[in-house]
């Protein structure tokens, strides 16, 4: 099924109630032609924060609808805060027809369709194109410590940087060891350079840094979940911090392995 269309939509609150209706042309006047109503239903799968190219392996499933042959198709979800992909199907393989898919949504979820299966660099580019596909899920930090003479809890969150991307994580309020369960991907042309990771501290007038890691991400088809140490910028590079970073990471030189 994932070679049918896909649309991604964004979810921009922590929680948000979202309602989906999936039409198909009415069948009924056509019934002495013998056409009728397709049995269709949709997937809907939570992916990657930053994903612009279409899914190749099936992601977290958040929800599906019931497969009924009728024109349209309701389903309401509660969906925490992120970005999601749904696909429309039928029931039987090799199916086909037209459809009408719409999202409601409390606010604008920025939708579209994925039609690029991968990154294309033109022919002319002097950018190097990419050969390594990397997934980084930042799962949350331990024992975190402020650098202010109070102390006390953070409002943290991380920055994930990766050739000149930046992918930034939720705030979690109140807590020195956050987790954030945060998923991004990148499309690597220099995959000897590492990714940089910095968790930061919230703050109404200027938001403190905590710590950074840096990650080399190998090429690795296994998961594999890292604990990192938080080491200083800039003066205090090599000065290890107080906490520790717990990641999950994915790299493969197929980019449309995912």
């Amino acid at each position: 099924f994932l070679r049918n269309p896909q649309y991604k939509f964004d979810v921009k609150d922590d929680k948000d109630d979202v309602i989906f209706q999936l039409m198909q042309k009415d069948a009924r006047e056509h019934k002495k032609d013998g056409i009728q109503h397709l049995v269709l239903g949709f997937h809907i799968m939570k992916v990657e924060v930053n994903r612009k190219y279409r899914v190749h392996r099936v992601h977290e499933a958040v929800a599906t609808s019931d497969y009924i042959k009728t024109r349209s198709i309701f389903l309401r979800e509660q969906l925490q805060r992120g970005r999601y992909v749904i696909i429309p199907t039928t029931f039987r393989p090799n199916e086909t027809g037209e459809f009408m898919l719409r999202v409601f949504t409390s606010r604008d979820y920025d939708a579209a369709e994925l039609t690029q299966e991968q990154p294309r660099i033109p022919w002319y580019s002097c950018v190097k194109r990419p050969v390594v596909v990397t997934t980084i899920t930042v799962k949350g930090a331990t024992t975190l410590q402020t650098e202010t003479a109070f102390g006390g809890e953070t409002d943290a969150y991380c920055v994930i940087r990766c050739e000149g991307e930046a992918v930034k994580t939720p705030v979690d309020r109140g807590t020195n060891s956050p987790k954030w369960d945060t998923t991004a991907i990148f499309y690597r042309s220099r995959p000897e350079k590492p990714i940089v990771i910095e968790i930061w501290n919230k703050s109404m007038l200027m938001d403190g840094f905590l710590g950074r890691a840096e990650v080399l991400a190998p090429i690795n088809t296994n998961s594999v979940q890292v604990e990192l140490p938080l080491y200083g910028r800039r003066k205090e590079k090599g000065i290890i911090k107080t906490g520790v970073l717990i990641i999950q990471v994915y790299s493969d030189d197929d980019l449309i392995s995912i």
